[in-house]
């Protein structure tokens, strides 16, 4: 099998790097188990496409795409409670950014394809699937546009959404020019801050916390973000590699795997940027 992945034995029991809560000898061999899923045995939401739809939008890689696309669209095994998260907002750097940070192996994600699937808001409507607002992205850097909706245990028919958008994710792309954009665009929106205050706002003034890094100023952007970091330390790329397509309960049926969408390592704050520009006279 591609991608096959082992278990060292001093790993046993440490806890399986899934993030599922179990021990590594009782997790990680179902990691190398195919997926087989009895279509007759699904309970469909079924939805005839219109003219004008609006979508939400929900960002996959590819790889892990092409394993469900003839099944199905579904929420989250445990801990995600059947719950599928997706995007309120058409604009391509969150959907990038999404790809670079939220989705599949995480640090491993630059430069892989990636697809982002249009579902209908009309067909939740329809079937009287609420649309919610994200509590777990709270603070992070897309998370104004995060949304999500309960499916339980039924999964949405293929026909009744679409691929909107094919694109390459672009980690550099997002972590030095694009979340500074999306950091300015909220703080002019911030009801917080007064118009003077707003004015005075300039991307050479933005400080990011990151968990790796630290406080990073905009202008060190281009020295500090994950591909340097990635870069600087081999050993640490060939350790995440072995998890490399560990299978995405987003879109399988194992609760005994935890999904790999909550493996963020941004933690994009404003507070500190606030805090100083609220002291401005």
């Amino acid at each position: 099998m591609k991608n096959k992945m082992k278990m060292k034995s001093r790993d046993r029991n440490k806890p399986c790097p899934c993030r599922s809560g179990k021990k590594t000898k009782k997790c990680f061999p179902f990691h190398n188990q195919p997926q087989v899923i009895d279509v007759k045995n699904i309970d469909y939401i079924n939805y005839e496409m219109k003219q004008d739809e609006e979508f939400l939008y929900h960002i996959v890689h590819k790889e892990i795409y092409v394993k469900f696309k003839d099944v199905g669209l579904k929420g989250g095994g445990y801990p995600w409670k059947g719950y599928l998260y997706c995007l309120d907002t058409d604009d391509k750097k969150y959907w990038n950014g999404i790809s670079s940070t939220n989705v599949g192996d995480g640090f491993l994600s630059h430069n892989k394809p990636y697809v982002v699937i249009g579902i209908p808001k009309n067909l939740l409507k329809e079937n009287n699937i609420e649309m919610e607002l994200d509590p777990m992205t709270e603070g992070d850097m897309t998370g104004v546009c995060h949304r999500r909706v309960n499916l339980g245990e039924k999964y949405i028919h293929p026909n009744s959404y679409k691929i909107v958008y094919e694109g390459i994710t672009d980690m550099k792309e997002y972590e030095c020019e694009d979340r500074w954009d999306i950091m300015m665009e909220k703080m002019k929106e911030d009801k917080s801050l007064s118009e003077e205050q707003k004015m005075r706002t300039n991307k050479s003034m933005l400080v990011i916390n990151d968990s790796i890094f630290g406080r990073i100023h905009y202008s060190e952007r281009y020295k500090k973000h994950t591909q340097v970091f990635l870069k600087n330390n081999p050993s640490f790329v060939q350790g995440l590699k072995q998890y490399e397509g560990l299978p995405h309960s987003s879109h399988f049926d194992f609760d005994e795997i935890n999904d790999m969408d909550g493996d963020e390592f941004l933690n994009n704050q404003i507070t500190n940027m606030k805090s100083e520009l609220m002291g401005v006279n």
